[in-house]
């Protein structure tokens, strides 16, 4: 989400950015797990996109070549994106409803 976007529409930036900055830490919370080969790669993503952690089943490891198995961390990776897309907008819009009548007081008359 960029703030400075918002900020037009407000009076007070700063207190738009320290509501916003509250949801930013809240997400930074989440955690999504995305898989691919019926689980044996797995990616972790916190609600910043960041990737946390990665997991191969070593057997996966053994069996497979090296280009199939990075295959699988991308569509592990794709997995965790698409879960954490849909995840994200319902915490977005929870927090929105949720200080509604924090952000009306922060708008600027026209």
């Amino acid at each position: 989400m960029d703030i400075s976007k918002l900020a037009g529409m407000f009076g007070n930036s700063s207190a738009l950015n320290e509501l916003f900055g509250d949801l930013e830490q809240e997400l930074t919370e989440v955690h999504v797990v995305g898989e691919a080969a019926g689980g044996q790669v797995s990616v972790t993503l916190n609600g910043r996109r960041d990737a946390i952690g990665v997991h191969v089943e070593s057997g996966l490891l053994e069996k497979e070549n090296q280009q199939l198995v990075e295959n699988f961390i991308v569509g592990a990776i794709n997995d965790a994106e698409r879960k954490l897309d849909v995840i994200l907008q319902e915490k977005q819009r929870d927090y929105m409803m949720k200080n509604l009548g924090k952000l009306s007081g922060l708008i600027r008359p026209s």
